[in-house]
């Protein structure tokens, strides 16, 4: 078992593109504006509880009982957003640690991916996470985790779609 302390310091830096999990139930065919875009972000409170057990609400998310994720056994949704993008500009969300997501959308190097720019920032704009980037197929999420919150953490599953 990982210790809370260590997770907590390579968690950060992980970022985990999965095609086995997915926040949608199918991509969305690009009809829309191809200048907008989405983001689905479902914020999780991970944390190891006597009898743990995946919250109902999150759905089926194989990736969760996989390392690093498995060194939590209690994961709740605390929520589920979808955040409207522009693609180039960047959109913010507040976190319920009173951080805050930022995430800058732009077209990826080939048709159907994007190229997702994600960092966190403290109250006061200092950084919790360092800007990482991640290419990601549409709906397809990718996560970002390691924020303390509560008795454990945060576990971000972010899917951008058209």
């Amino acid at each position: 078992m990982i210790s809370h302390r260590l997770f907590s310091r390579i968690l950060p830096l992980f970022l985990a593109v999965s095609p086995l999990v997915s926040l949608v139930a199918a991509p969305s065919v690009a009809h829309a504006d191809p200048a907008t875009a989405k983001a689905e972000i479902l914020v999780m409170h991970a944390s190891q509880k006597e009898k743990g057990a995946i919250d109902p609400h999150i759905g089926s998310m194989p990736r969760l009982k996989q390392p690093p994720f498995s060194a939590y056994n209690n994961y709740e949704l605390v929520d589920r957003k979808e955040v409207p993008l522009e693609i180039g500009k960047s959109a913010t969300y507040a976190l319920p640690n009173g951080r805050v997501l930022q995430l800058t959308v732009s077209p990826g190097k080939s048709p159907g991916l994007f190229t997702i720019l994600a960092s966190i920032a403290e109250a006061n704009g200092k950084a919790a996470l360092k800007t990482v980037e991640v290419s990601a197929k549409a709906g397809e999420p990718f996560f970002v985790a390691g924020q303390t919150y509560k008795d454990g953490i945060l576990v971000l599953g972010i899917a951008v779609k058209k």
